[in-house]
């Protein structure tokens, strides 16, 4: 493999490094909200708060890049959703 290439590489993987930890700290704050939901009686989904951040990804992304953004926080969107549940599986 080309130095280039390792260094390209190298910088993904520190790229990643603080992508975790950034979803790390969103699923412990969608735990909190999940705790949160249960005890206000809110349903987990909130379409226009899922709307709302699918826009906000939307303006805040370079156009070349917008689409896969959006699929990517669409994930992001589900899994916390099922972070939220999960959490609330443990309250009940």
């Amino acid at each position: 493999m080309t130095e280039p290439m390792i260094l390209m590489r190298d910088e993904f993987d520190a790229i990643d490094r603080e992508i975790i930890k950034l979803l790390e700290r969103r699923f412990e704050l969608s735990e909190k909200i999940g705790v949160y939901k249960h005890a206000m009686k809110l349903d987990v989904e909130d379409v226009e708060r899922e709307q709302k951040v699918l826009q906000n990804i939307e303006k805040y992304t370079a156009s070349r890049h917008r689409d896969y953004c959006v699929m990517v926080y669409d994930a992001i969107i589900d899994e916390s959703k099922k972070v939220q549940l999960k959490m609330i599986d443990t309250i009940k």
